[in-house]
């Protein structure tokens, strides 16, 4: 609802305001003033602590959990990956070695278990590296997307498929 004020004042001139109901009048200029100076100060945290926020997230974007280098070399440091998958009609187990190419990294893929009695299949695909970890098909899986958390000493990339199969990589 809004309430209408008339005022008249010595000049013989009438003014309006208008206000919701509830909402009280400003009765002085100093109280003008100081609501004006809350709203600065309260914008000016608001505008600083934004800009803080701009170098972490742009510090994730190019290094992401552990960066590209950490992640690489922990691809290939060990002999391979032992890889426990498993999705709505299958699980299985099998062994991923990444192997550099040049600037390239390359994933060998080796079926070594499959519950749906399938036949075991190996492959080559290639790896993209990201700022949160790897993407690469699989023999049978397309886009698996692995992201590395270095804290999991058990299994430090983990991830799924864009065809909804999970996957657990660990050390072999």
């Amino acid at each position: 609802m809004i309430y209408c004020h008339w005022t008249h004042n010595s000049a013989k001139l009438w003014t309006v305001k208008l206000t919701t109901v509830g909402q009280r009048i400003i009765s002085t200029q100093r109280e003008a003033q100081m609501k004006l100076y809350s709203f600065l100060v309260i914008s000016c945290i608001l505008f600083f602590s934004s800009l803080q926020a701009i170098p972490t997230t742009y510090a994730q974007d190019n290094t992401g959990a552990g960066g590209l280098d950490k992640i690489k070399a922990m691809l290939l440091r060990p002999a391979g990956w032992k890889v426990d998958h498993y999705g709505l009609n299958r699980s299985g187990l099998a062994e991923f070695i990444y192997e550099a190419r040049g600037e390239n990294v390359v994933v060998k893929i080796q079926d070594l278990t499959r519950s749906d009695g399938g036949v075991l299949m190996n492959c080559e695909r290639a790896v993209t590296i990201t700022s949160y970890g790897i993407i690469h098909d699989g023999c049978r899986d397309v886009e698996i997307t692995l992201r590395f958390d270095p804290d999991d000493q058990n299994y430090p990339f983990k991830g799924a498929s864009s065809l909804n199969v999970v996957y657990k990589l660990k050390a072999k």
